[in-house]
């Protein structure tokens, strides 16, 4: 997701993860929010490869979701190519890239971010989802063994 409005003027932080099984690949894509209340992928992306065990996998989250910030951008003059995340791709075109890769989201759940909300979807546009709950206060393997978790469900659609 490259732009999204929110209308409260509280700020839930975010971290997108971007998973390609095709390509071995794992972005973690911190997320900003400018003074209009849009959210956005920072231009600094991080790749790993595939797999990631939890505790690594748990670690990045961690820190990644920990650069979420105000900062005022201008987004109108963007253009989908310009996306922090299809750049950090192995990806050939945006095409491709939704294609090939899925989205997890890891957001707050109340204002002091004491819960995280990790919600995948199987493919673009699918009406399903798989979303999990999980205390921020856990150790860095129980995270990563959650966000496994979402992504090989996501992946392989078995529970």
């Amino acid at each position: 997701m490259l732009f999204r409005k929110t209308k409260s003027k509280t700020h839930y932080k975010s971290l997108s993860i971007y998973v390609s099984a095709k390509h071995g690949h794992i972005i973690f894509a911190p997320v900003s929010i400018n003074l209009a209340g849009i959210r956005y992928e920072q231009e600094a992306c991080f790749s790993y490869e595939l797999p990631l065990s939890d505790l690594p996998l748990g670690e990045y989250t961690l820190k990644y979701f920990g650069l979420f910030k105000t900062m005022d951008k201008d987004l109108r003059q963007h253009k989908l190519t310009d996306w922090p995340a299809f750049k950090h791709s192995k990806a050939k075109s945006v095409r491709s890239f939704e294609a090939d890769y899925i989205r997890i989201s890891v957001t707050g759940v109340d204002e002091n971010n004491h819960s995280f909300r990790i919600e995948g979807s199987p493919f673009k546009d699918s009406e399903l989802s798989v979303t999990s709950i999980i205390s921020a206060h856990t150790e860095p393997i129980n995270l990563g063994d959650r966000v496994n978790k979402v992504i090989n469900v996501c992946l392989t659609g078995k529970f």
